[in-house]
């Protein structure tokens, strides 16, 4: 009788996910990462803005681990400080939260260089002023709690949960990590659930067969696969050895866009699902300079903000972060842009640069250290930079050890 109800179930899935994958338009993307071309930032950004974050005794951080943007605020994680901490748009501090009340909290490992988390990831619902933090300890499980640091609740994850995403209705679309033997028990032969409600029986969608595919022992894993598409009602969706990034809402896969890269710095076609690489995926990456998958993807207005990273090859020359036009299939490298007089000089992008840490559809966000700021500041006084007024008072009442500077880029239209 129970063989027969998970038959059942399992055969309600597969019709939804069928019916959610009829008709998937697909866009391919051609990118060439090795002739990408970069350029001043006048040519390439409509805006660049420097907002420093106010620097208190209260607001002093070490680390942006994470940064959420909203209408309201910049959120930042601070892991090593267990703290979040919220800044209005325009830099200055609002408040933090640093006590939590968490059911499970272990004991932290003394020993010198050993790095303790307690919060492992954030994401916030701006509608409901709502945070979800899971923690290192309780991965399975998200804390809610309100914006001013009150705990409202609690809610479990789907099993073997690797990273989730909340739609604007409150829809959750959950990716579940791979196991690391293909008889291990407890997972469903899928990558991805939707769920309507918390508690809600879930859709499923991309089915694997865990025999041939890659496993969790194989994977090199990545900074994010599930990401804001700059649409509150959807979300992008990016697969370790796949070169297909898929955009997500309420009904399932409602759109694909397929890379495709230059041959020699691609995988094997299906290697991520073909039983010939079954227990020799490592093996055969080790060495080879290739894009194992997308390291993180964002949606930004008519582009696409692709992070690509040869994680086997171990030249640190081979990371990218490239912007697509969706409209022009023009490509240009992030890292190739240079500053000039309409950024004061001040860094942009580039070699050393910090990750990108968000979007919010329509700017691109990333930080760079007031170290950083104040060095660029003194390699560029023979060029007599024009500041604006919120950078005349950062240099003016800020030093090297004061809170990052969050940048905020808007690529130009039609490049």
């Amino acid at each position: 009788m129970k063989k027969s109800a998970l038959l059942c179930l399992y055969l309600w899935c597969l019709s939804f996910t069928g019916y959610a994958q009829q008709h998937i338009p697909v866009d391919q993307v051609r990118i060439d990462p090795m002739n990408a071309i970069g350029g001043a930032a006048a040519n390439i950004f409509r805006e660049v803005n420097y907002i420093p974050l106010e620097t208190t005794k209260e607001s002093l951080f070490g680390e942006i681990n994470q940064l959420l943007v909203t209408t309201e605020y910049f959120i930042v994680l601070d892991q090593n400080a267990t703290a979040i901490l919220f800044f209005d748009k325009a830099g200055k501090f609002h408040h933090k939260i640093s006590k939590f009340n968490f059911d499970r909290v272990f004991k932290q490992d003394p020993r010198p260089g050993i790095r303790n988390i307690t919060i492992v990831s954030i994401k916030a619902d701006p509608g409901k002023q709502q945070l979800y933090i899971q923690t290192a300890f309780e991965r399975q499980s998200l804390y809610v709690y309100s914006y001013d640091g009150t705990r409202i609740g609690k809610i479990a994850l789907p099993p073997n949960t690797q990273d989730y995403q909340f739609l604007q209705d409150g829809t959750g679309i959950y990716m579940q990590q791979r196991p690391v033997s293909a008889d291990q028990a407890g997972y469903m032969p899928f990558d991805l659930a939707i769920r309507r409600e918390p508690a809600g029986i879930p859709q499923y969608l991309l089915p694997v067969d865990f025999r041939y595919a890659a496993l969790s022992n194989d994977l090199y894993r990545h900074m994010s696969y599930l990401t804001y598409s700059g649409n509150p009602w959807q979300c992008l969706y990016i697969p370790d050895f796949d070169y297909r990034v898929q955009e997500l809402d309420t009904a399932g896969i409602r759109h694909t866009y397929q890379f495709i890269f230059p041959l020699e710095y691609s995988i094997p076609d299906n290697f991520g699902y073909d039983s010939s690489y079954t227990g020799r995926r490592r093996a055969y990456l080790e060495g080879k300079n290739v894009f194992t998958q997308l390291w993180n993807v964002y949606k930004t207005g008519d582009y696409l903000v692709v992070d690509l990273r040869c994680p086997c090859s171990g030249w640190e020359t081979t990371m990218f972060t490239l912007l697509y036009s969706l409209k022009t299939t023009r490509v240009i490298t992030l890292d190739r842009v240079s500053p000039d007089a309409t950024t004061s000089w001040l860094p942009v992008s580039g070699y050393g640069r910090s990750e990108l840490l968000a979007s919010d559809g329509q700017y691109l966000y990333t930080s760079y250290p007031s170290l950083t700021m104040f060095a660029a500041k003194e390699a560029a006084d023979e060029k007599q930079a024009a500041y604006s007024p919120v950078l005349k008072n950062y240099f003016t009442t800020q030093d090297r050890k004061s809170n990052p500077v969050i940048v905020q880029l808007r690529p130009k239209a039609n490049l």
